[in-house]
């Protein structure tokens, strides 16, 4: 099954979460919105590539108990290899621009969570129906 949508995403929503997540080292520990985001989040929740390897990087880095800001998340992203990749310097400093306050991250990565949950239903669903369209092979099955 094809289709020519673009499936469920909030661009904007994937922003903020990130640059809430480039302001949570500055955040006093008992702030610190890390464990709620994680506890919404994986890296394969985030449509645009570079969200998700930039939040691999910031998974990998709160793993090792160490703190999310620019520099961290910079440093890991080059020490990867992803860096460039993602945008580099600039688009770290973009995102923790356009973000007022990191206390709405939880309701931004709810809206990521959710656009993730409505595309995995849909590759669901489109591989049940292409397992309904496609013959069975080497099951015993005759058709």
């Amino acid at each position: 099954m094809t289709t020519d949508a673009i499936l469920p995403h909030n661009s904007d929503a994937e922003e903020a979460v990130l640059g809430c997540l480039l302001l949570d080292g500055h955040c006093r520990s008992e702030e610190r919105i890390w464990p709620r985001v994680a506890a919404l989040l994986k890296p394969v929740a985030f449509y645009s590539r570079r969200h998700a390897q930039m939040y691999a990087a910031m998974e990998r880095l709160a793993g090792r108990g160490v703190g999310l800001d620019e520099i961290t998340v910079a440093h890991e992203l080059d020490r990867s290899g992803h860096l460039d990749e993602v945008g580099g310097q600039g688009y770290l400093s973009h995102l923790v621009a356009i973000i007022p306050t990191p206390l709405h991250a939880p309701y931004y990565a709810q809206i990521v969570r959710e656009c993730w949950q409505r595309r995995d239903l849909i590759r669901r669903g489109a591989q049940m129906v292409q397992d309904g369209v496609t013959p069975p092979r080497n099951r015993g099955v005759r058709v």
